[in-house]
This record gives C-alpha cells, structure tokens and sequence, in this order.
C-alpha cells in the first residue's frame, strides 16, 4: 500500500510504502522528502499536510495533541499513522504538503 506524497503545487514527490510503526513524518523524513516541521522546539503544524484520498485509513495519536483547529482534511503528520487493517482493496493514501 503506497502513499504518494505531493508538494503544495500538486508535484509527485515521491511514493514510498506504508510502515505502520512510524508516523507518517518520520516516514516522509525518511523517503528523503523535505518537509516542514518544527516539533524540535515545539512551533505546531508546521509539518501539516492535506490528506487527499484515503482519510479513514488513518489514525490519530493524541500524545502531543496541541487542541486547535484544523481545516477538514488537514493532519500534522507527527501525530497521524496508518491503521494496520485487513483491507478489502489496496488504498493508495496521497498527502499534499501545505507548506
């Protein structure tokens, strides 16, 4: 099951596999694709990205949960997974960087 990361401007950046132990930034950090984040001094959202198919494939760790809004569809990355499930079809999960 791929996710196909694009840039804000709707570039393929690359498609790496799913690695349900990792979150999906330290999965995007280690395909080598740039991403924004700030979570080393605690600046939130920086790492966000707009889920484009596939939503409910996706789970959401409240750790370090920050409580502000998010617009419909928008996930921090540092904080969101894959759920680990038997699927029916094979989703292909595409995240678009907003920064």
């Amino acid at each position: 099951m791929p996710i196909k990361i694009k840039d804000k401007n709707w570039n393929i950046l690359k498609e790496i596999e799913i690695d349900f132990s990792k979150t999906l930034l330290e999965q995007i950090r280690n395909s080598w694709v740039e991403i924004h984040s700030a979570c080393n001094i605690w600046i939130c959202a920086a790492c966000m990205c707009k889920i484009e198919k596939w939503w409910e494939y996706l789970v959401k760790n409240f750790r370090w949960e920050p409580g502000f809004p998010l617009w419909e569809k928008e996930i921090m990355t540092c904080i969101w997974w894959v759920k680990k499930d038997n699927y029916d079809t094979e989703p292909e999960i595409i995240l678009k960087t907003i920064y």
